[in-house]
């Protein structure tokens, strides 16, 4: 995802940039909470792929100018 093709400007561009490190510090803790209190079976059963999925696109790193 490309930061600065709709943020030109020095300031604007680290703004986006700490915009999408807090949402993305927002998506884990989520992550984590819903793999601690939903049960075991429905983890593994029913949300796997998703879960997976989640934990991916969470690990890769964002695109560095």
């Amino acid at each position: 995802m490309p930061i600065d093709r709709h943020f030109r400007h020095v300031k604007k561009r680290a703004k986006a940039k700490r915009a999408l490190k807090r949402l993305r510090t927002i998506a884990g803790i989520l992550i984590r909470e819903l793999q601690r209190k939903l049960p075991q079976y429905c983890l593994f059963e029913c949300y796997q792929q998703d879960f997976l999925l989640y934990e991916r696109i969470l690990r890769t790193c964002p695109v560095k100018n």
